[in-house]
């Protein structure tokens, strides 16, 4: 009797050695795919863009040096390019004349002077039509522009929208951020790793002096984000920002703005929703 024990004893600790050596090679095998997942936002072609001599990726370049903005141009923006045999718009609200915004759209409209042909930065365009300000003016004001959403799922379904505009997914870079950041597909349970770009890169990338209208959605990296972009560089006229409800960063946001001659020219809160818009335009061209 007590040798049985003794040989069950044994047997269960072997069983448990095993089991810790393949949970330990599962874990193994789960980084050594994530670094190689890492490595190829570093490749371009069959060539690696690694610096031999500083270990550096494409993306620790400088945000203005040139090699840099020729990748995001070349390779990571999804450009478009009219044609007529391009696919028709896939909106679930497909009506002329709509504003998709939360009212926003309809205010740059009158300030803008309902201005035909125009270009637009969307950051954190989610599923391109939700709540989007930059939809009225593609459709209805013909302006090209650049969807920008770093969520796998959401650019995923923005891509069926048809959006008439150049996309990408990548997710801004501040100066909390690395180069790169990781993201969960809930649905698919799949993590996809997404650059990090200075917008000063992209805007550099999309050959663009003059900007009519950012809008910039994204989830409490506002103030981050609004103070790393080169508005002395640009002719950006107008820009729309969507706040949390919870935060107060829209109170040292409007403060910044004001320094560098922007006035805010809309706020809305959305008690329901835990919103507040504000729609900022230059100084020098506030409607009278």
């Amino acid at each position: 009797m007590l040798l049985g024990r003794r040989r069950t004893a044994r047997v269960c600790t072997y069983g448990g050695v095993l089991m810790l050596v393949f949970v330990l090679f599962i874990m193994l095998q789960a980084l050594v795919t994530r670094d190689d997942v890492l490595n190829d936002f570093a490749s371009v072609g069959s060539s690696r863009v690694f610096s031999s001599d500083t270990g550096l990726s494409i993306f620790d370049y400088p945000a203005d040096d040139q090699r840099l903005v020729n990748y995001v141009r070349d390779v990571l923006i999804k450009q478009y390019h009219r044609s007529s045999t391009e696919p028709p718009y896939n909106l679930t609200l497909d009506r002329l004349n709509s504003d998709y915004s939360r009212g926003q759209s309809k205010i740059i409209d009158e300030h803008l002077n309902k201005k035909n042909v125009g270009f637009f930065v969307d950051v954190g365009a989610g599923d391109g039509e939700s709540n989007s300000v930059t939809l009225f003016f593609e459709r209805e004001r013909t302006y090209n522009g650049l969807l920008i959403e770093p969520y796998p799922g959401r650019y995923k379904t923005l891509l069926t929208k048809h959006r008439k505009a150049h996309t990408l997914q990548a997710c801004l870079r501040t100066n909390r951020t690395g180069n790169v950041k990781e993201y969960m597909a809930v649905k698919e349970r799949v993590s996809t790793v997404v650059p990090c770009l200075w917008l000063e890169t992209i805007l550099a990338a999309t050959g663009q002096k003059v900007i009519d209208i950012l809008s910039i959605n994204v989830r409490d990296e506002e103030e981050d984000i609004v103070r790393i972009i080169p508005f002395h560089k640009l002719d950006i006229r107008v820009v729309s920002i969507e706040f949390s409800h919870d935060t107060n960063s829209y109170i040292e946001i409007v403060k910044y703005m004001a320094k560098i001659d922007y006035v805010a020219i809309h706020q809305i809160v959305y008690h329901p929703l835990h919103k507040v818009d504000f729609v900022f335009a230059k100084k020098t061209k506030v409607k009278k």
